[in-house]
């Protein structure tokens, strides 16, 4: 499970063309990645979803309803390398947003 998420991650930077056009079959893979019992597998999604997120704007923005949340609740795992990717991915998502796009994701 954790090469799995991870190798989405390194996917994204090398390949994030043809990656754009499969999120909806990839992204739900990732966000259960997020969820798992085991945290090194919680940090490689957290990398994964970084990446997807630097990479694959800006179709990444239509899963920032998704994205997000888990990215808070990730903020507070019980996990120190899980906490502190999670917050690459909220730096790599919210980068190349203008102010006025990152306050409605927020509310």
């Amino acid at each position: 499970r954790k090469a799995g998420v991870a190798c989405l991650g390194v996917i994204a930077e090398g390949c994030a063309e043809p990656l754009r056009e499969h999120l909806a079959e990839v992204m739900p893979h990732v966000f259960k990645s997020a969820g798992d019992e085991d945290s090194r597998v919680r940090e490689c999604a957290c990398f994964a979803l970084g990446q997807i997120s630097e990479h694959c704007q800006p179709e990444v923005l239509t899963y920032s309803s998704q994205i997000l949340p888990i990215v808070f609740a990730l903020l507070d795992d019980g996990n120190i390398a899980v906490q502190a990717t999670s917050c690459y991915v909220l730096e790599m998502f919210c980068e190349r947003l203008e102010p006025d796009g990152v306050r409605p994701l927020l509310d």
